[in-house]
């Protein structure tokens, strides 16, 4: 590929190439979600329901402040520092209504000084294998991909939780999702891309 922007032959074959880590299948059932909610504290409940709820990553949840919601929704940067909007759902309002108001991330608010992701992460773990789960097995990102798959159950629209994950790449949403009716998808992708030219217009047989 190098080769054809004028370096010289072979010299890809001298770049290091990283594995691709295959994607984390983990969501939780609505025994653990209900779980986690009913055990945590105030801090770590808003947390989850960030995660889970708003379908924000963990290090985006942990940043959510006052500033950031809007009547019913919230809108922040994301890790790619892309500005998203998502919904917010009743009871996730109810909790953010009842936390202090105030400057600075809502689960900082709630913790009464500065925590850190990690530190969250760490009492999300805690809680979960207190909770019964395996050392490990759930994870506040799975929170997201847990909602992202109801999405898609709900809608059948990919397009939609691609917009509400804040993808700008499909693919990266189709890693997200576990649903048999969405796994046709990257096989209809190549089929397309198969039988359209470099600028996408229909090939026909007799072109």
């Amino acid at each position: 590929m190098l080769a054809t922007h004028g370096a010289p032959y072979g010299l890809d074959t001298y770049i290091p190439r990283s594995a691709v880590p295959s994607p984390r299948f983990n969501m939780a059932t609505q025994k653990e979600l209900t779980g986690l909610l009913e055990a945590a504290r105030p801090h770590l409940r808003m947390f989850v329901l960030l995660c889970h709820d708003a379908g924000l990553r963990s290090g985006t949840a942990a940043k959510v402040s006052h500033e950031n919601v809007h009547d019913y929704s919230i809108t922040i940067r994301s890790k790619r520092q892309q500005v998203v909007t998502v919904p917010i759902s009743g009871r996730l309002k109810r909790e953010i209504d009842r936390c202090p108001k105030g400057k600075g991330p809502l689960v900082a608010l709630l913790w009464g000084r500065e925590i850190s992701v990690m530190s969250l992460r760490k009492h999300f773990r805690v809680l979960a294998e207190k909770l019964g789960a395996d050392k490990g097995a759930l994870r506040p990102h799975d929170m997201r991909r847990t909602m992202a798959n109801a999405v898609y159950d709900n809608t059948g629209d990919i397009r939609v939780v691609q917009g509400f994950l804040g993808h700008t790449n499909l693919k990266t949403t189709l890693r997200y999702l576990q649903r048999p009716s969405a796994q046709h998808v990257p096989a209809l992708i190549a089929s397309i891309a198969a039988i359209t030219d470099a600028e996408g217009a229909y090939v026909t047989s007799e072109s």
